[in-house]
């Protein structure tokens, strides 16, 4: 490394021109760098849904689930097929195993799927795979008055996303909710009769009325031309103007009308609206997306004004700003507070001026090297630099700390300055690779490798610039600024000598008390809780209420009405979205409801309080206690996932209900459980009609129970130039289940009673069945105190194993819990790998294999200064905590290396005691100094409140800060006894063979 150096001196004008394109390079970078939240990142599971028009769980599950679950059972990489079927829809959820090609999966499974033919009434299935690229930059609001329904659904699909689309970087946009028109022609049974119209005849008539039919090309005038026949239905009159039959016109036989769809139902702000979920395309600036949509949104409404207002629900570039601004206040902040203790130490300007130079030119060739590899600037790579803040001056501490001392008696001399860093070169240089290697290991990560890589990218590039700074730049500088500058002599710290001295004769005694800290730390961490991630700032709130199954549509619709109406009172609220139903646009998303089901989502005003507006949605509860009521807190991009699931699978459905009761009250009295719920649904009533063969066709019979129960689609006409679905409406309401038996129908002998041609019979049947792997299952779901997962997941483990289970049921714990072990074991695997990997690199540079091993033991003191922290803070360990830790390994050898490495260049000329002591003296500076300033660069994140979405948590923040703090001082003590413990029979021989001199020294001079 010193040639570089020497290079560097001999090239001042080429260092400079670098330093000069550098920072220019890292500007540019800067600003051209797409803004996001978070990086990239696939979820390994990929859902297929489908509905079915007026079927019942039971027939979905045979139409649509089976036959699903049949064909994905063998796509490559699935490890499980969940399957949730209900009244009128079916959702099969795909789980992979970690690491498999989603990209792939997904191919493989649409071409599956796209294969399959389902039966008739089933809509073809959705396939969807969630991900961070799948979620929407910008949220937006459309009302529609009753006025302008029709004829605002058409400018919203052929003006304003057309117009939304144009914007650069803009994805896709996925609209939901909006009003749909039918054409309802009420029949009039008796009219129909009496002037002998039958109903088969109506259909037919009605049927090819509106049609466009190409009759070919002919000769038309020596030319070639097109001949089609065109329907002219344009409004309700022509409608009713049509002769069916004789004199008789369709208005005598039927009142038509226009209606809304009731199928569905989707509220903004207390009136029918359309919601746009508008995505960005991978790689684009979600800010800018951000802004540009807001900027157009108020064109349209100029152009639109006083007939269509589009509101900006919520956008992301709020949060991305926001969040970016904040962490980048937290770098500014480490890094005044990293000056201003190399500055304490130093007591000069120049030198600190020298040094803190490495931070704005690592961070300009960071920048530089992340847009190479096409990483954006988001929460988790400004995380990664402001971690690195304090770590980048490290090396060029050590430098012209060296420099600084040396210079005092050789003054400062080109030589002197090679010197100087060819002293420290390998040290430095160690100390940075071994920072390095230990992210190698994050591969084995799977579940976080998304989000660990651009943060590990981040650390890594910032420490290779500083090094290259350190052994380039600043020699150079200090070369410039350093010729006739007056330095303060350096100074032995005789009381860290005198401990030191201590220790080294009183091993015994500091390895014993070593060890009980060890052990003591390994136990605190056996009973410090382990808890999930949950750094999410709340800005919106969703509710789901849902009715039992055999509530009718209209009383779920006047629920969510009331429901509404006391959300709207609220003043936290800014915009409130109700939606109840299926649309096609939420298969597309993936998202199925039970028809009973409401959804609500409330986004709250930005200085909002969401406890208080929490407490007022949970008294809401009391109002419905028939219904299940549910809220969760999330910011628009994430939620916390603080749920164990207990699954039970067996083969008869009463003994999984046996075992579901047991395992329910089995985990009432466990405490932090704050609720507990199953997919065990109330039963629904159905009444099968079991045909005769011999009476009837089940098909002819099926048709006609089906115009007498149900509206048919028979065609469309185009109303103020919007298509709208023409239908024939010939319901009789059923009263009573014998209403039922008397319906009229036509058998082989002519009309008779339902009764008479089918058996007729009421059962009772889940109206949700759930599957795994295509059994059937029941799943016990327990929201936890997030803080006290692992403690409240290994209750849980402890109660349930001692259940009895009915025979052939079995247990299966997964969820929030089973993710976090997974997690920990992956991490902890990291940890070992990292550790082998630093020992190699050790070998390879100190070459022999007990130096090594007496660096590593600085470990250890780092777990006790980590785990000593978790305690004092009461902060729970997470997974960012844990990789927090991971960090550590890198930077806590770092200072045995710097003071093993003088030792090794002291053993020269001295003894291993007077190495020791010699090199503990000159290293304790640049040791305190690298370390305080590391520690002081993370205290902002320390005290700040953690980002939306970035790995730098309070937790990660307080391992590295109490390991780093704890671990300094014991390496400082602990480390020379450790060495010379290894190196015990040597160390003696030379002190008495030192003594032995010294006293022939003195018989000598007397």
């Amino acid at each position: 490394m010193h040639r570089i150096t020497k290079w560097a001196m001999a090239n001042k004008a080429a260092i400079l021109v670098i330093v000069f394109l550098s920072l220019l390079v890292g500007i540019f970078s800067y600003s051209k760098m797409p803004r996001e939240l978070q990086p990239s990142m696939e979820v390994s599971t990929i859902s297929i849904t489908t509905v079915g028009q007026s079927m019942d769980s039971n027939s979905m599950l045979v139409s649509a689930t089976e036959p699903i679950e049949r064909a994905v059972a063998n796509v490559k990489g699935q490890s499980s097929v969940i399957s949730t079927t209900g009244d009128g829809y079916s959702q099969v959820t795909i789980k992979f195993q970690l690491g498999i090609k989603m990209k792939e999966a997904v191919a493989e499974t649409e071409k599956i799927v796209n294969g399959l033919q389902l039966p008739a009434g089933v809509s073809k299935p959705y396939i969807y795979q969630p991900s961070t690229d799948s979620m929407p930059v910008s949220i937006l609001g459309i009302g529609l008055s009753d006025q302008m329904s029709s004829t605002g659904m058409d400018k919203i699909n052929n003006e304003i996303i057309p117009r939304l689309q144009k914007i650069t970087d803009v994805g896709s946009i996925r609209n939901t909710g909006g009003v749909t028109q039918n054409v309802i022609i009420r029949v009039d049974p008796d009219e129909l009769s009496k002037h002998q119209i039958s109903m088969e005849s109506l259909m037919s008539l009605l049927s090819g009325q509106n049609l466009v039919v190409s009759l070919g090309s002919h000769v038309v005038d020596n030319t070639a031309v097109s001949l089609k026949v065109v329907g002219n239905l344009n409004d309700l009159q022509s409608l009713g103007e049509l002769n069916v039959a004789a004199d008789v016109k369709l208005s005598d036989v039927a009142k038509i009308s226009l209606s809304k769809d009731t199928k569905t139902m989707t509220h903004l702000n207390g009136q029918d609206g359309v919601v746009l979920l508008v995505n960005k395309v991978a790689g684009g600036n979600a800010v800018e997306v951000g802004k540009n949509i807001a900027s157009e949104i108020k064109k349209m409404n100029e152009d639109y004004k006083g007939d269509i207002e589009t509101s900006l629900v919520w956008s992301s570039d709020s949060f991305i700003t926001g969040s970016v601004n904040s962490m980048m206040r937290e770098v500014l902040l480490g890094t005044l507070f990293a000056t201003l203790i190399i500055f304490l130490f130093l007591r000069n300007w120049r030198m600190t001026l020298i040094t803190i130079i490495s931070i704005p030119l690592s961070l300009a060739i960071t920048l530089f090297l992340l847009s190479l590899s096409d990483i954006s600037l988001n929460v988790i790579t400004i995380g990664g630099i402001a971690v690195a803040i304090g770590r980048l001056v490290d090396d060029s501490i050590v430098v012209i700390e060296n420099l600084y001392r040396r210079s005092q008696i050789e003054g400062y001399t080109k030589d002197v300055i090679i010197d100087s860093v060819k002293d420290v070169a390998g040290a430095i240089t160690l100390s940075t690779l071994t920072s390095v290697c230990v992210f190698l290991p994050l591969g084995l990560v799977k579940g976080l490798s998304a989000m660990v890589l651009p943060f590990a990218l981040t650390v890594t590039y910032s420490l290779l610039a500083s090094l290259f700074v350190a052994i380039t730049v600043v020699p150079l500088l200090g070369h410039s600024f350093m010729k006739n500058a007056k330095s303060k002599k350096h100074k032995q710290v005789k009381s860290y000598q005198a401990v030191l001295k201590w220790t080294l004769n009183h091993k015994f005694i500091t390895l014993a008390a070593t060890f009980v800290l060890l052990i003591g730390s390994i136990v605190a961490y056996g009973v410090i809780p382990k808890g999930t991630i949950n750094n999410n700032d709340t800005s919106q709130i969703d509710i789901n209420l849902t009715l039992p199954s055999d509530t009718p549509y209209e009383t779920v619709k006047q629920t969510a009405l009331q429901l509404e109406d006391l959300v709207r009172q609220q003043p936290e609220t800014k915009h409130e979205f109700i939606h109840l139903g299926v649309s096609e646009e939420d298969l597309k998303l993936g998202s199925v409801q039970s028809p009973t089901s409401i959804a609500f989502t409330i986004f709250l005003k930005e200085d909002a309080n969401a406890d208080q507006l929490i407490d007022k949605i949970i008294t809401f509860k009391d109002q419905y206690p028939n219904a299940d009521f549910e809220y969760t807190e999330s910011s628009g991009m994430s939620s916390a996932n603080n749920a164990i699931v207990l699954d039970l699978s067996g083969s008869h459905q009463e003994d999984l209900e046996a075992a579901a009761k047991s395992v329910t009250e089995a985990l009432n009295p466990i405490e932090g459980i704050q609720k507990i719920s199953t997919n065990l649904t109330e039963k629904k009533t159905i009444y099968s009609i079991n045909v005769d063969p011999g009476s009837t066709n089940v098909s002819n019979l099926a048709m006609q129970l089906n115009m007498q129960l149900n509206q048919i689609p028979i065609g469309s006409m185009i109303l103020d130039g919007v298509a709208t679905p023409i239908l024939l409406d010939t319901t009789n309401p059923l009263q009573t289940g014998d209403s039922l038996q008397d319906l009229k129908v036509i058998g082989k002998t002519g009309e008779v009673a339902l009764s008479e041609v089918a058996k007729i019979e009421k059962t009772e049947q889940q109206s949700t069945i759930l599957r795994k792997n295509s059994h059937d299952f029941i799943r016990i779901t327990a929201t936890v105190d997030g803080s006290k997962l692992s403690t409240i997941n290994n209750q849980i483990a402890l109660e349930t194993s001692s259940l009895k289970l009915p025979d052939g049921v079995s247990l299966d714990i997964g969820g929030a819990g089973a993710q976090q072990s997974v997690d920990t074991n992956n991490l902890f695997t990291a940890m070992i790998v990292s550790i082998g990997i630093i020992y190699l690199l050790l070998v390879i540079m100190f070459k022999n294999l007990r130096m090594p091993f007496v660096i590593l033991f600085s470990l250890p003191f780092a777990a006790v200064g980590s785990i000593l922290g978790l305690i004092i803070t009461r902060i729970p360990v997470d997974t960012f905590a844990l990789i927090g830790a991971l960090m550590l390994i890198g930077i806590v050898v770092t200072n045995a290396i710097v003071l093993l490495d003088r030792v090794k260049q002291n053993e020269k000329t001295m003894i291993i005691r007077e190495a020791l002591i010699e090199a503990g003296n000159v290293r304790l500076r640049p040791i305190l100094m690298t370390a305080a300033a590391t520690i002081f660069a993370l205290l902002p994140v320390l005290f700040s409140k953690p980002e939306l979405g970035s790995i730098v948590s309070k937790g990660l923040a307080v391992v590295v800060v109490g390991g780093l703090a704890v671990s300094t001082l014991l390496t400082l003590v602990v480390v020379p006894v450790i060495y010379e413990a290894f190196f015990f029979r040597k160390s003696k021989r030379q002190r008495l063979n030192n003594m032995n001199t010294s006293v022939e020294q003195d018989q000598i001079n007397m």
